[in-house]
């Protein structure tokens, strides 16, 4: 499982500070899913610290989960393993955009004060197999959930009730399209996979 349910494993197998700390400025392997000479390679780093939503470094991350600039906007891609129930889904994805993943992140609030970007596009997928074997590529997937949240909507977005539907599990989903840019989930598309893998 990619989700939350992963945590404690990756944890124990990684060392949970050595695996979520944000100290560490070695690059390597990030070529693997950035060009190696990517001129806005620091900028791509400082917004996945901001978030610690890639629990899993390059170049065991697959290509398809990364940070894209478009001007004042940032887009992040996560590959999120079908199966929690779709109002975690949702509540998860809240959590990582206004809070960040982990302790040591900070989320949105974090990116506004580190970079200048001002808008966040935050897409779940899940990645495709490739007909006749083969390594999915950096486009071989399906977006399911998407989530846009500007500045501006952040300034106007109450905290404390969002913590607490977050740590209830449910009425994220409601919450998000009311206080944020765009919450689209695609829900036929994740609850038919969900029963193609439970058989």
């Amino acid at each position: 499982m990619r989700g939350l349910s992963a945590l404690a494993t990756l944890g124990l197998l990684l060392g949970t500070s050595a695996a979520l700390a944000d100290d560490d400025d070695d690059h390597s392997g990030y070529p693997h899913v950035y060009a190696e000479d990517d001129p806005k390679l620091d900028e791509k780093i400082r917004v996945e610290k901001a978030f610690g939503l890639y629990l899993i470094k390059p170049p065991r991350r697959h290509v398809s989960e990364s940070v894209e600039l478009h001007r004042n906007r940032v887009t992040m891609r996560y590959w999120y393993s079908i199966g929690p129930d779709p109002e975690q889904v949702a509540c998860d994805g809240m959590k990582w955009v206004l809070f960040g993943r982990h302790q040591w992140s900070g989320g949105m609030r974090r990116m506004l004060d580190d970079t200048d970007f001002v808008e966040l596009n935050l897409e779940f997928i899940d990645v495709l197999r490739k007909r006749g074997g083969g390594q999915p590529g950096k486009r071989d997937f399906r977006r399911f959930l998407e989530l846009r949240l500007s500045a501006a909507r952040l300034k106007r977005v109450n905290f404390p009730e969002a913590r607490h539907l977050i740590e209830a599990g449910s009425g994220c989903g409601k919450f998000m399209r009311k206080h944020f840019d765009r919450y689209r989930f695609d829900k036929r598309y994740y609850k038919r996979e969900l029963k193609r893998q439970s058989r």
